[in-house]
């Protein structure tokens, strides 16, 4: 999710449909961002839980991880 999803972060439905916004994307990109979350989606999983320490403790000094966002955004994929 974070590196192609949340566009509705910075614009709308509308602003795209309008013409306001163009969206940018290469041909077939939509079919290819879900072809590889179905084959790759446990291995992907497994990689997140190590990369943000996900079975770690988490208290008053922090948690340990890896990655360069402190965790994954709990908001809506659009």
């Amino acid at each position: 999710m974070d590196h192609y999803q949340g566009v509705k972060g910075v614009t709308s439905d509308a602003d795209v449909a309008s013409g306001a916004v163009q969206v940018i994307a290469p041909e077939h990109f939509m079919e290819h961002a879900l072809a590889e979350d179905v084959h790759a989606r446990n291995a992907m999983a497994q990689r997140a839980s190590n990369q943000y320490g996900l079975r770690l403790p988490r208290d008053e000094m922090g948690l340990v991880d890896n990655g360069l966002g402190k965790c994954l955004s709990i908001g809506t994929a659009s």
